[in-house]
């Protein structure tokens, strides 16, 4: 049953173990050792068990199956999903009582744990090569370049994004601040953040807010003060994309709504040109 696993070369301790295991009989029989890829990778593929049901008083394995494309430079959320998630099985399996240890310090990470643990039991976890190490980097280098095409070409669409347009602009030394985002509709570009769905910039002089369903259309650019993206302050926002904007300004109190946009300013001037609207914070005002 496990000969798939025998015949292939630099199989990870992990499968050694495994297999340790199942000839053991302390894990189920009926597995299907080429089904499903493992987090290790052995210079060509390793695999994980897999069993539609676990027999009665036996333990349960679950399965991770990772893209054997691996993941874009900028999908960091569904990585450290997956990755967290593999570290988990092979706790379960090396380390049955580790959520109990989390429990009482939650201040620890997974991937140390499980090196400690493998450690402390004479288990060693296989190295990378050479060649493997000189491919990942290769990797690497073609894939932020594309990361940056792709950023460039982002920003180049938002700035031709057809539809009226709303920005607030403050000094430098008073700046807008980000106080709700959705960070599963943020995108970092060239020169700035783009945010879809939903924005809240809040500011001492007011605020406002996009909540939309037409992500595809609606779109918010922040630009930064500082090095820091979004957590230096925000030194402009622009909304592209609207349809329509009804903006109230009386005496510097400036109220704007329309197309799932609502701001409200005070001490503030507006300027409207061909569809552009534009709120100026000025300290001086």
């Amino acid at each position: 049953m496990m000969s798939g696993l025998k015949d292939r070369r630099h199989v990870s301790d992990l499968a050694r173990e495994i297999e340790r295991l199942v000839a053991q009989g302390e894990l189920w029989p009926g597995f299907d050792p080429l089904a499903i890829p493992l987090v290790f990778y052995d210079g060509d593929d390793t695999y994980l068990f897999r069993c539609s049901e676990v027999p009665e008083g036996f333990r349960e394995m679950r399965v991770v199956d990772l893209p054997r494309e691996g993941y874009a430079a900028n999908e960091v959320r569904g990585r450290c999903y997956e990755i967290g998630h593999a570290l988990a099985v092979l706790l379960d399996a090396f380390a049955p009582i580790w959520k109990t240890a989390f429990e009482a310090d939650d201040a620890q990470a997974l991937d140390l744990y499980l090196a400690g643990v493998l450690e402390k039991s004479g288990r060693q976890c296989g190295e990378f090569t050479e060649s493997e190490i000189a491919h990942f980097e290769a990797v690497a280098r073609v894939d932020v370049q594309d990361l940056l095409a792709q950023r460039s070409e982002q920003r180049r669409a938002f700035d031709s994004q057809v539809g009226m347009r709303l920005s607030v602009i403050a000094p430098d030394t008073e700046p807008l601040w980000v106080s709700g985002t959705d960070p599963s509709n943020l995108v970092i570009v060239e020169g700035g953040v783009l945010h879809t769905r939903f924005v809240h910039i809040h500011h001492e002089r007011g605020q406002v807010e996009m909540l939309t369903d037409r992500m595809d259309d609606v779109v918010a650019l922040t630009v930064a003060v500082g090095p820091h993206p979004l957590m230096d302050g925000v030194l402009w926002l622009t909304i592209a994309g609207l349809d329509t904007l009804d903006v109230v300004s009386d005496d510097g109190a400036v109220n704007i709504s329309g197309s799932g946009l609502t701001a409200q300013f005070t001490n503030a001037t507006v300027d409207e040109n061909d569809g552009q609207i534009t709120v100026y914070l000025d300290k001086q005002n």
